[in-house]
């Protein structure tokens, strides 16, 4: 700035760290007024001007949990010259960032995990859209040399639970249902038991449960008169797994016999019935075609009281397959006895 007649020029230089943030202020001379400008002052980069670090992840539109790390590339000014300088992230709730939350320095990489920054915290509610930049330390107040702001959403790694029901449905199964929000990040669950509820726990699922918000498993092993504590075990798609609350449930003894109808009906190669007992008993099962003529037996021992599953892949005694057509299958009892039928479909 020249000075003008009659008129004083006064500078006043910062620290000469690479980038000096001056004071420049004119005095009049016919006049005690003054003006005072805060100036930037760039260094001499001798044709060599660096440019703003290159943003790699999260880039606009992404979503992140709180496990994720921020990566971004050092400028090329910086790379050609083998220089690691130290970083500042910063995080706001708008694109100018007028409503900066959260501010951290990163001095020996390109990247910083999210969850690690304390001061951002309270800004990662599930849903909340977020900004992040990045600049080198020792350029603050240079516009042109920081990051453009990328636009995030943070999900949370685990997904909130909702509601969870066990019960003992009418097929005499332990049916498991649970509900939950935010699950972007949510891979699926897998079911654990046991008869103690600070005992030993055993994973019954054999693969990852997975659902849309809903999710449903049915025990079939459990037994009747037995205790049982179920847990969830959640699964992110980062692999990490975190455990609920144990769920408690008592599976009562049938009150009554029952022969349940066959799924899947009409079915190709096998189909399943099950059956109850309320007391010990002796069970007799036995297939029949429409003749009357007896196909197979497919049980005749001692059962304890219970929920029973049978199994049939469509053969005879013989292990011939049967024909398409109606079938009937009997339970037996020496207090007990029920019919039900089942079509195959070849």
């Amino acid at each position: 700035t020249e000075a003008v007649a009659d008129s004083r020029l006064e500078y006043i230089a910062g620290e000469n760290d690479g980038v000096d943030t001056v004071q420049v202020r004119i005095y009049y001379a016919d006049s005690s007024y003054s003006h005072r400008w805060l100036v930037t002052i760039l260094p001499n980069w001798d044709g060599q001007k660096p440019g703003p670090p290159t943003p790699l992840f999260p880039l606009s539109g992404e979503i992140v949990c709180e496990t994720d790390r921020l990566l971004w590339r050092r400028d090329s000014l910086n790379v050609v010259k083998q220089i690691h300088p130290a970083y500042c992230v910063e995080f706001a709730l708008d694109s100018l960032f007028h409503q900066i939350v959260a501010q951290d320095t990163c001095t020996s990489d390109t990247a910083i995990e999210l969850g690690k920054i304390s001061a951002l915290k309270p800004a990662l509610t599930p849903a909340n859209f977020i900004y992040w930049r990045v600049y080198d330390v020792k350029y603050p107040d240079v516009d042109s040399l920081k990051s453009p702001a990328q636009a995030i959403q943070f999900f949370p790694q685990f997904a909130v639970m909702e509601d969870i029901q066990v019960k003992r449905g009418n097929d005499g199964n332990v049916h498991l249902k649970w509900q939950i929000r935010y699950g972007q990040n949510n891979a699926g669950f897998h079911i654990l038991r046991s008869v103690d509820k600070d005992g030993s726990y055993k994973q019954i699922n054999s693969g990852l449960i997975t659902g849309q918000g809903r999710f449903e498993y049915i025990d079939e092993k459990a037994v009747p008169g037995q205790r049982y504590f179920y847990q969830l075990k959640e699964v992110s798609v980062t692999g990490n797994t975190r455990l609920h609350d144990p769920v408690a449930l008592e599976v009562t003894i049938p009150l009554q016999f029952q022969l349940y109808q066959n799924y899947p009906n009409p079915f190709n190669t096998t189909t399943r019935f099950k059956y109850q007992l309320p007391v010990k008993s002796h069970v007799l099962i036995q297939i029949y075609n429409v003749l009357g003529r007896k196909i197979r037996t497919m049980e005749d021992e001692e059962k304890e009281a219970g929920v029973y599953s049978v199994f049939w892949n469509g053969m005879d005694e013989d292990g011939v397959s049967v024909v398409s057509g109606i079938y009937f299958y009997q339970l037996f009892t020496p207090t007990f006895k029920a019919t039900r039928k089942m079509t195959v479909i070849r």
